[in-house]
């Protein structure tokens, strides 16, 4: 089964279980189609998705968003060994109510299908900081700095 967009039971408990006016980082896994036709023009998926990107990147600049960190997945370790992904995007929101206005404005609405035609298949997964870090975490961190000054 593959996942492009969201459905509404996504979205309700998107919004029961990430708490709003704090930080959010969003997990984009995506793996782009071979081709991709949109407004009569025919792209590969990641030129389709560049060009949303393109348009995404001032709307998020706008809520003050940031991409964090963008990679190329090259092994799954643990999971199913046939799991592919083209490119993995670290996006910080600065609440999960700046991440809902960007989505449901009427300037995303319009680029959304720039990202739809791109993707073959893709996951959306919103995390949180933790509110604070366990006695064993601190000391395994502490510990791993020391090695790494050595």
């Amino acid at each position: 089964m593959t996942w492009i967009n969201p459905d509404e039971t996504a979205i309700e408990e998107f919004a029961r279980q990430v708490p709003d006016g704090q930080a959010i980082v969003m997990i984009n896994l995506l793996r782009y189609r071979d081709s991709a036709s949109l407004q009569g023009e025919t792209l590969t998926g990641r030129q389709c998705y560049e060009k949303y990107e393109q348009t995404v990147l001032p709307l998020l600049i706008q809520i003050g968003g940031r991409v964090v960190w963008r990679g190329k997945p090259r092994f799954v370790v643990i999971g199913p060994p046939d799991e592919r992904w083209d490119d993995a995007i670290l996006v910080r929101y600065p609440s999960r109510s700046a991440f809902g206005s960007m989505v449901n404005s009427p300037e995303y609405r319009a680029i959304m299908p720039f990202r739809t035609a791109a993707l073959e298949d893709s996951r959306l997964i919103a995390t949180t900081a933790p509110q604070s870090i366990g006695q064993l975490a601190w000391w395994l961190f502490r510990l791993t700095s020391q090695f790494r000054r050595n």
